[in-house]
């Protein structure tokens, strides 16, 4: 799913469906560059997933992350902001 501006400033959890209230706990004014989120996987189909991702020559993704019941709260641009800080960039 593609994401429009309008959209990275609210919850992940209203972003997959899982709530009728836009507004998330924590938010950034931060620009997103890349980002790819995945909701209702487990770490072993992921893991499939993203060795099967690597094989098709796709372009890499570096910020990646699972819905977790922490980070669904957050605004999409909190959540890049978050893993660009936890990568050290």
């Amino acid at each position: 799913m593609t994401i429009s501006k309008d959209d990275i400033h609210k919850s992940v959890e209203h972003i997959i469906g899982e709530a009728k209230n836009p507004k998330p706990m924590k938010d950034s004014d931060d620009a997103i560059t890349e980002l790819m989120i995945f909701d209702g996987f487990k770490s072993d189909s992921l893991d499939v997933f993203l060795d099967a991702y690597k094989q098709t020559k796709a372009p890499t993704v570096t910020y990646k992350a699972m819905v977790t019941p922490i980070n669904k709260k957050w605004s999409l641009t909190y959540l890049y902001s978050h893993l660009v800080n936890e990568a050290g960039h």
